[in-house]
């Protein structure tokens, strides 16, 4: 990674935001990462990828202010062992671990009303780009590329005269497009890595 996780500057570009500008921003990490969580599939989990996949639905329905973020509890991932575990997954499973994290501080984000969440959120979501560079040796570059799409990202999210459904579409077409070349490069990853 050429690019540094600026970390204050993130800070400060997340908190004036209204909150479901916040949880859009929480939500695109979140969605960029979400190969990850296809292998909570792979482990027989299939219950906790459909939590997963339904929380993060819930989470842009929230950022285009389709759902009122008092119309469910937030609370779904406490039970996963990715939250509960105090030692770190390897191999893919470390980007199951990731993905799941993301969620859950997006999910955080929402229960508290604290915009340090979605900061928490950003900064896992890079670690586990870099980490995929690093366990691809491809010059994918998806630390920077993280980097680049969150900046992006922060810069719409700062147009107040973008409208909700154009905005939501913006940010979840760009991060769909990385999580599908995220999903080519974890299928180089080996178990052990």
């Amino acid at each position: 990674m050429v690019l540094k996780f600026d970390r204050t500057g993130v800070a400060d570009r997340v908190a004036p935001l209204s909150r479901e500008r916040a949880v859009a921003f929480a939500a695109a990490c979140v969605e960029r990462r979400k190969p990850g969580a296809d292998l909570l599939a792979e482990q027989g989990r299939q219950a906790d990828l459909a939590t997963f996949e339904t929380t993060l639905s819930d989470l842009w329905a929230v950022a285009a202010g389709e759902l009122a973020p008092s119309a469910r509890p937030w609370d779904g991932l406490d039970g996963f062992a990715e939250i509960q575990s105090e030692e770190e997954a390897e191999g893919k499973l470390a980007f199951c671990e990731d993905a799941v994290a993301t969620l859950w501080y997006a999910t955080k984000l929402i229960r508290d009303n604290d915009t340090e969440f979605a900061v928490h959120c950003a900064s896992r979501s890079v670690d586990s780009a870099g980490f995929l560079d690093d366990s691809t040796g491809d010059a994918g570059e998806f630390g920077d590329s993280e980097i680049r799409l969150q900046l992006a990202d922060l810069a719409d999210l700062g147009l107040t005269d973008l409208p909700a459904a154009e905005l939501i579409a913006r940010l979840r077409d760009r991060a769909a497009g990385e999580a599908s070349r995220t999903a080519s490069a974890l299928q180089e990853v080996d178990d052990e890595d």
